[in-house]
């Protein structure tokens, strides 16, 4: 049987005010990971699925105002938080980290085995910008090589 992974939405950088330097990290957050889960999952590697963070309801930090739609988190999380999502059943393994991408592509790959509460991997991955594929190639091959 092959093994199990969900892969959130990367986290991206943030200014002084708490906001998103470009409002388009949001959305090459959910495409990178998006991504690599679509790599992980090209044979003979894993089952690798993808999850969305969504908000229905008042916003924090914006005086209460209500909102729906696509969330992007601010800070990678804790072992001991991503250990407390909730995954499902037959799942072992959780994927999450940080993105940035400007003339460079920046990824932090945290890799979680949720059972075991281990943290299975914790990679960077720095490359210029016109090697997007690359850089997510190269952490496709971190994840598997560390899955062994």
């Amino acid at each position: 049987m092959s093994k199990r992974m969900m892969v959130f939405p990367f986290t991206v950088p943030l200014d002084g005010a708490g906001r998103m330097f470009d409002q388009a990290q949001g959305v090459y957050a959910r495409s990178l990971a998006r991504m690599l889960a679509e790599r992980l999952t090209e044979p003979p590697r894993l089952a690798a699925k993808l999850a969305a963070l969504t908000a229905d309801g008042p916003l924090d930090g914006e005086n209460g105002a209500r909102g729906h739609g696509w969330v992007v988190a601010s800070q990678p999380w804790t072992l001991d938080e991503a250990c407390r999502i909730g995954l499902p059943e037959d799942t072992e393994y959780l994927l999450h980290g940080s993105a940035e991408l400007t003339d460079r592509v920046r990824l932090r790959i945290l890799l979680v085995d949720s059972p075991l509460k281990k943290l299975t991997l914790d990679h960077v991955v720095l490359r210029p910008r016109s090697e997007l594929f690359a850089a997510l190639d190269e952490a496709a091959s971190e994840i598997a090589h560390a899955l062994g």
